[in-house]
Protein backbone atom coordinates (compact mmCIF):
# COMPACT_ATOMS: atom_id res chain seq x y z
CA UNK A 1 0.00 0.00 0.00
CA UNK A 2 1.55 3.55 -0.99
CA UNK A 3 1.59 6.40 1.34
CA UNK A 4 -0.80 9.26 0.45
CA UNK A 5 3.03 11.42 -0.38
CA UNK A 6 3.85 8.38 -2.76
CA UNK A 7 0.54 8.60 -4.74
CA UNK A 8 0.50 12.34 -5.11
CA UNK A 9 4.31 12.37 -6.73
CA UNK A 10 3.14 9.98 -8.90
CA UNK A 11 0.28 12.32 -9.95
CA UNK A 12 2.68 14.71 -10.59
CA UNK A 13 5.35 12.81 -12.36
CA UNK A 14 2.53 11.54 -14.82
CA UNK A 15 2.30 15.99 -15.72
CA UNK A 16 3.88 18.85 -15.48
CA UNK A 17 2.07 22.29 -15.87
CA UNK A 18 3.53 22.49 -19.10
CA UNK A 19 1.21 19.84 -20.56
CA UNK A 20 -1.90 20.28 -18.20
CA UNK A 21 -1.74 24.34 -19.47
CA UNK A 22 -2.22 22.51 -22.96
CA UNK A 23 -4.90 20.65 -21.96
CA UNK A 24 -6.33 23.08 -20.27
CA UNK A 25 -6.56 25.32 -23.34
CA UNK A 26 -4.07 27.56 -22.55
CA UNK A 27 -2.45 27.15 -25.72
CA UNK A 28 -5.20 29.15 -27.28
CA UNK A 29 -4.01 31.95 -25.29
CA UNK A 30 -1.23 33.09 -27.65
CA UNK A 31 -3.47 32.90 -30.89
CA UNK A 32 -5.53 35.69 -31.83
CA UNK A 33 -8.86 36.48 -29.21
CA UNK A 34 -11.46 36.73 -32.18
CA UNK A 35 -10.21 33.39 -34.17
CA UNK A 36 -9.35 35.51 -37.38
CA UNK A 37 -6.33 34.52 -39.37
CA UNK A 38 -3.20 36.01 -38.51
CA UNK A 39 -2.22 39.20 -39.67
CA UNK A 40 0.59 37.29 -42.01
CA UNK A 41 -2.05 36.29 -44.12
CA UNK A 42 -1.80 32.02 -42.94
CA UNK A 43 -4.46 30.35 -41.99
CA UNK A 44 -2.74 28.83 -39.15
CA UNK A 45 -2.59 25.92 -40.44
CA UNK A 46 0.61 23.95 -40.32
CA UNK A 47 0.09 20.76 -42.97
CA UNK A 48 0.16 18.58 -39.83
CA UNK A 49 -3.31 16.03 -40.13
CA UNK A 50 -4.79 18.14 -36.92
CA UNK A 51 -4.15 15.35 -34.78
CA UNK A 52 -1.73 16.56 -31.97
CA UNK A 53 -2.58 14.55 -29.06
CA UNK A 54 -4.12 18.15 -27.52
CA UNK A 55 -7.49 18.02 -26.53
CA UNK A 56 -9.23 20.96 -27.26
CA UNK A 57 -11.97 21.89 -24.41
CA UNK A 58 -15.54 22.90 -25.21
CA UNK A 59 -16.69 26.44 -24.61
CA UNK A 60 -14.64 28.92 -22.43
CA UNK A 61 -13.96 26.66 -19.39
CA UNK A 62 -11.47 23.93 -19.25
CA UNK A 63 -11.12 21.12 -16.70
CA UNK A 64 -8.08 20.08 -14.74
CA UNK A 65 -6.50 18.17 -11.37
CA UNK A 66 -4.95 20.65 -8.89
CA UNK A 67 -2.45 19.51 -6.62
CA UNK A 68 -2.95 20.72 -3.42
CA UNK A 69 0.22 21.82 -1.88
CA UNK A 70 1.24 20.25 2.02
CA UNK A 71 2.47 21.89 4.82
CA UNK A 72 5.96 21.31 4.67
CA UNK A 73 6.86 21.97 8.06
CA UNK A 74 3.69 19.85 9.54
CA UNK A 75 5.15 16.93 7.15
CA UNK A 76 9.03 17.81 8.40
CA UNK A 77 8.17 17.53 12.10
CA UNK A 78 6.08 14.30 11.21
CA UNK A 79 8.64 12.72 9.80
CA UNK A 80 11.03 13.63 12.56
CA UNK A 81 8.34 12.06 14.89
CA UNK A 82 8.04 8.85 12.99
CA UNK A 83 12.14 8.60 13.19
CA UNK A 84 12.40 9.31 16.92
CA UNK A 85 10.00 6.78 17.46
CA UNK A 86 7.24 8.30 18.72
CA UNK A 87 4.81 7.23 16.14
CA UNK A 88 3.64 3.74 14.73
CA UNK A 89 3.79 3.54 10.60
CA UNK A 90 0.13 3.82 11.16
CA UNK A 91 -0.30 6.57 13.25
CA UNK A 92 1.99 8.84 10.73
CA UNK A 93 0.17 7.90 7.53
CA UNK A 94 -3.42 8.90 9.34
CA UNK A 95 -1.58 12.05 10.23
CA UNK A 96 0.09 12.35 7.00
CA UNK A 97 -3.51 12.27 5.40
CA UNK A 98 -4.83 14.55 7.72
CA UNK A 99 -2.18 17.02 7.08
CA UNK A 100 -3.29 16.59 3.30
CA UNK A 101 -6.83 17.26 3.92
CA UNK A 102 -6.24 20.40 5.80
CA UNK A 103 -4.08 21.42 2.59
CA UNK A 104 -6.88 20.40 0.32
CA UNK A 105 -9.49 22.22 2.53
CA UNK A 106 -7.41 25.43 2.30
CA UNK A 107 -6.84 25.20 -1.12
CA UNK A 108 -10.82 24.83 -1.80
CA UNK A 109 -10.52 28.33 0.57
CA UNK A 110 -8.64 30.42 -1.41
CA UNK A 111 -10.05 29.00 -4.97
CA UNK A 112 -13.49 29.76 -3.32
CA UNK A 113 -12.53 33.42 -2.12
CA UNK A 114 -9.97 34.53 -5.05
CA UNK A 115 -11.10 32.87 -8.40
CA UNK A 116 -14.18 31.24 -10.03
CA UNK A 117 -13.01 28.30 -10.57
CA UNK A 118 -15.45 25.44 -9.45
CA UNK A 119 -13.77 22.75 -7.63
CA UNK A 120 -15.65 19.46 -8.99
CA UNK A 121 -14.33 16.72 -6.85
CA UNK A 122 -12.41 16.18 -4.14
CA UNK A 123 -9.86 13.31 -4.55
CA UNK A 124 -7.81 12.88 -0.46
CA UNK A 125 -6.09 10.20 -1.78
CA UNK A 126 -4.45 11.93 -4.22
CA UNK A 127 -4.03 15.30 -2.33
CA UNK A 128 -5.97 16.96 -5.00
CA UNK A 129 -8.62 18.53 -6.53
CA UNK A 130 -10.66 18.09 -10.33
CA UNK A 131 -11.72 21.97 -11.16
CA UNK A 132 -13.02 23.34 -13.89
CA UNK A 133 -12.40 27.31 -14.90
CA UNK A 134 -11.37 29.91 -17.23
CA UNK A 135 -7.95 28.72 -18.61
CA UNK A 136 -6.43 32.14 -17.52
CA UNK A 137 -7.51 31.56 -13.85
CA UNK A 138 -5.94 28.19 -13.90
CA UNK A 139 -2.86 29.33 -14.85
CA UNK A 140 -2.89 32.04 -12.54
CA UNK A 141 -4.34 29.93 -9.60
CA UNK A 142 -0.14 28.19 -9.56
CA UNK A 143 0.96 31.22 -8.51
CA UNK A 144 -0.77 30.78 -5.12
CA UNK A 145 0.67 28.85 -2.60
CA UNK A 146 -1.54 26.22 -2.09
CA UNK A 147 -1.04 24.81 -5.47
CA UNK A 148 1.40 22.56 -6.33
CA UNK A 149 0.80 21.64 -10.20
CA UNK A 150 -1.99 21.42 -12.19
CA UNK A 151 -2.14 17.92 -13.93
CA UNK A 152 -4.86 16.82 -16.31
CA UNK A 153 -7.93 15.83 -15.30
CA UNK A 154 -7.56 12.23 -17.28
CA UNK A 155 -4.46 12.01 -14.85
CA UNK A 156 -6.82 11.86 -11.58
CA UNK A 157 -8.53 9.23 -12.97
CA UNK A 158 -5.68 6.94 -13.77
CA UNK A 159 -4.60 7.30 -10.10
CA UNK A 160 -7.81 5.96 -8.46
CA UNK A 161 -6.73 2.96 -6.31
CA UNK A 162 -8.23 -0.11 -7.88
CA UNK A 163 -9.59 -1.34 -4.66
Amino acid sequence: MDDPLTKRRRLIQTAGAGGAALLAGCSGILDSQDGSDSEDGTDGDDGSDGDSGIESGDGDTREVGMVAEPDQQALSALQQELQSGNLTQQEAVQQQQEIIAKSIEDLKTVLSAETSIEVTEELPQLGALRVDGDPYELVDAMTADRVSALVPAGSLDVQQPTG
